[in-house]
């Protein structure tokens, strides 16, 4: 009996596998039909979206799988002018520079827009603001407005890298576009105290010291360092960013401030009609997101349908916390949307068109049920808003990033320093042709690494003439970039570009070989 079930057992399993032949037979017959009539992909490009209107990816996404999306206001529903909205931080910080004490002369500080790009570091020790590539090696060091030589980098970083543990305990990082005025103010400060020569007005100027030195020496130096510098610039930063003169103004003047595109509402319009769920969660305070979305949003011109801004989202919460909102976050409390108090009550659902204050993830996916990767959050802040939702929660990603519409256009125009670096790259291959461990004599390459290198610093400062590309630097990739490819699912210089795709839209991502596949794709005959 059990040797007669053992056989049947068998050539069931026989029979599932002869089947499993013939249905892989079938599908390898149906594909090739399929594809028949199709030209090779090397005969003709796949179809793309115009540069500026295109979202780009990083990993694959199904729009049709998504069943909310989030939005962060700050440099994303809300976008502002640049550099006006820069220069009105710029100025209110030095003006409380000036009220703790710092000369007078600061106030006449204007804030440059060519300076600062965000990724970059401020070096709390030494006062230096640090470029570094996605491997955490420096690519360039300024000291004030004066560019580091190569061999100062190497006697203050040995190494030429910031070790990532020293990140926010000496390495200040700067990664979003509200850090731009602080980080051009730091190198202002640096400036005014270290590089520039005294004259008349200023021969009783109070210099700073670097923070490096021995407690226990006898002439122990009193002076400020530059980790007080620091500090009071983070006091400045905060008293503009959370004391409200920085919304005072801007409420003050919406027109000059923050752009109004009349494609936010029709986008919104038609997530809530394709049966997604949208919500807002901003760290702004009630009272500032009520007047920036009432003023984008609402109007003369107001949607059909729409009675107040608030009627475009299922959930809003302001004054969220982020990044700690993904983590133990605060109370969740109801804004009285007449009064702006805070009601007294215990939240068991979220109700449309009312405003919350505070509260965490775990309350969010509580209240509403939605689980991490069916979420699309689109936000500016590669920390606060992406990285974080990202790792912690799974959330998918959209990163808004504004400079991206500048840096297309420097790559469109500057198309023959691209074409001269590939060739450089081919020349300095061929140098090395044929050469192997039994070679003795290295080629010359003195002229073409000139050459490499002049051609990647036109390029770079073509981007920015201080700290080169957002993104790379020749062919090495930012810190940044390196963030952006890691964490953000999609990215763009405008979220409002998913208005040139359908809600049930597939992205994919480009396949991006490691160098050995590269190999193999450009060998492949």
């Amino acid at each position: 009996g059990s040797i007669g079930k053992e056989n049947r057992h068998k050539n069931n399993q026989n029979g599932m596998e002869k089947d499993g032949q013939r249905d892989q037979r079938e599908d390898e017959k149906d594909l090739e039909d399929f594809l028949s009539s199709i030209p090779e992909v090397s005969e003709h490009k796949t179809w793309k979206r115009e540069l500026h209107s295109r979202i780009f990816v990083n990993r694959d996404l199904r729009l049709d799988k998504i069943k909310w999306v989030g939005f962060d206001m700050d440099y994303t529903l809300a976008s502002y002018n640049s550099p006006e909205y820069e220069s009105l931080t710029y100025d209110l910080m030095t003006s409380h520079l000036v009220s703790m004490g710092y000369p007078k002369e600061i106030s006449e500080f204007k804030y440059d827009s060519t300076f600062a790009i965000r990724g970059i570091f401020f070096d709390k020790v030494l006062g230096n603001l640090i470029k570094v590539d996605s491997f955490g090696s420096i690519v360039t060091c300024w000291h004030g407005r004066r560019e580091l030589e190569k061999y100062e980098i190497s006697q203050n970083y040995p190494s030429f890298t910031i070790p990532m543990q020293d990140i926010e305990k000496r390495y200040w990082p700067l990664p979003s576009l509200f850090n731009l005025p602080e980080a051009c103010l730091y190198s202002d400060l640096i400036d005014f105290f270290f590089n520039q020569k005294l004259n008349n007005k200023t021969k009783d100027r109070l210099t700073l010291r670097a923070s490096r030195q021995d407690v226990s020496s006898q002439n122990f130096d009193s002076s400020p360092t530059i980790v007080n510098l620091f500090q009071d610039v983070r006091l400045a930063m905060d008293h503009v960013h959370l004391g409200g003169i920085l919304k005072q103004k801007t409420m003050e003047n919406m027109e000059k401030y923050i752009k109004k595109d009349g494609k936010l509402g029709i986008f919104l319009d038609r997530l809530q009609k394709s049966g997604m769920k949208s919500f807002l969660l901003t760290n702004s305070e009630p009272f500032y997101t009520h007047a920036v979305m009432s003023y984008l949003l609402e109007g003369e011109k107001m949607m059909e349908g729409y009675s107040s801004w608030r009627d475009f989202f299922d959930v809003i919460i302001a004054s969220a916390g982020k990044p700690s909102f993904f983590a133990q976050g605060t109370t969740l409390r109801e804004v009285d949307v007449k009064t702006g108090h805070l009601k007294v009550h215990k939240i068991e659902s979220f109700e449309k068109g009312h405003l919350y204050q505070g509260g965490s993830i775990g309350l969010f996916n509580t209240l509403t049920g939605i689980k991490g990767n069916e979420v699309l959050y689109v936000g500016d802040h590669i920390y606060a808003d992406i990285i974080k939702s990202k790792k912690i929660h799974a959330w998918r990603t959209l990163l808004v990033i504004p400079e991206l519409e500048k840096e297309l256009q420097v790559w469109q125009q500057n198309k023959k320093l691209v074409s001269q670096m590939k060739k450089l790259e081919w020349m300095k291959a061929e140098a090395y042709r044929n050469l192997d461990s039994e070679s003795t004599s290295p080629p010359d390459t003195t002229q073409l690494r000139r050459h490499m290198k002049s051609v990647v610093k036109k390029f770079d400062k073509s981007f920015n003439p201080y700290f080169g590309s957002l993104f790379s630097s020749g062919s090495k990739s930012s810190q940044f970039a390196m963030q952006v490819m890691r964490y953000a699912d999609l990215y763009s210089y405008d979220f409002l570009n998913l208005l040139n795709y359908p809600l049930f839209y597939h992205f994919t991502a480009q396949y991006h070989a490691l160098p050995h596949l590269l190999y193999s794709e450009q060998n492949t005959e």
